[in-house]
């Protein structure tokens, strides 16, 4: 009778040969990669690399992941220099630097800056009656200069553009019917608009936002209530209510100034924009 014990550690001992054989292999094309990565990196951006890094607080698991993000980082500053370089020369109005996302790929900045989750059942189509306007609309309106926006913020790692854009809608309205500009908490939806169809830092939509702070009878202020970019658990505090929402209307696509003939009442709030982030 043949060996069975004999057969079975055969078998064995060919499995483990051959795992060994993948894992220096695995090693082969890391160090290879690595290598690679090595020869490509410009030694002289050392000093910039650990400033930017400093700068930003960033941190990363193992070498290999470091240098894959040296890489990407490198070819944003030199993009950057060229940029300015033609800048100076008049080639460009603007000029560049370099911020928080410069170790992203382009993919990874796509994902994580346009999390806009626009609901199925969100009805965008043409209205059988155009919207009435009490006056004629203006070429164009900064609503900057009239003291409706508020200032810049940063969404840091964290795919809020749909809470950012929210609360910018209503803050806007709440200086119009109020006087009153304050900054919302972009937050306050980031970690308690996830009953509505919204997931934190993974993408949400602006009317659903809107949804929970009708249901919710408010939203705080960014004062009270700061921006963490990340989620977390939901502390909204009803003593620190901001700002309140009644109802939103949004507009039909191909929507323009000749579409309408009297405006809305003021306690609706206008979505004008699904704006990206």
């Amino acid at each position: 009778m043949p060996n069975k014990s004999g057969s079975n550690t055969r078998i064995a001992h060919v499995l483990l040969f051959s795992i060994e054989r993948f894992n220096m292999l695995g090693s082969l094309l890391v160090a290879l990669f690595c290598g690679t990565t090595l020869a490509l990196i410009d030694p002289d951006l050392d000093e910039y690399w650990m400033v930017w890094k400093k700068t930003y607080n960033k941190m990363y698991p193992h070498k290999f992941e470091e240098l894959k993000r040296r890489s990407i980082w490198e070819d944003r500053f030199n993009m950057i220099e060229q940029h300015n370089m033609e800048s100076s020369l008049g080639i460009h109005s603007y000029q560049l630097s370099m911020n928080h996302l410069g170790d992203l790929a382009s993919g990874e900045l796509i994902a994580m800056l346009t999390s806009t989750l626009e609901p199925r059942e969100l009805d965008l189509g043409p209205r059988k009656r155009p919207l009435l306007l009490q006056r004629p609309l203006p070429e164009a309106v900064d609503w900057r200069t009239k003291g409706f926006v508020t200032e810049v913020k940063m969404q840091g790692n964290c795919g809020s553009c749909w809470a950012f854009s929210a609360v910018g809608a209503l803050e806007g309205q709440l200086k119009k019917t109020s006087g009153s500009l304050v900054s919302l908490s972009a937050q306050n939806l980031v970690d308690c608009a996830t009953k509505y169809r919204t997931y934190g830092c993974h993408g949400g939509f602006m009317t659903n936002a809107f949804r929970y702070v009708i249901d919710n009878q408010g939203i705080d202020s960014e004062k009270d209530y700061p921006y963490e970019g990340r989620e977390g658990r939901c502390r909204y505090n009803p003593s620190y209510r901001a700002a309140n929402c009644t109802s939103y209307n949004c507009l039909p696509k191909g929507m323009n100034r000749h579409s309408w003939r009297r405006s809305p009442t003021s306690a609706q709030l206008l979505l004008l924009l699904m704006p990206l982030c």
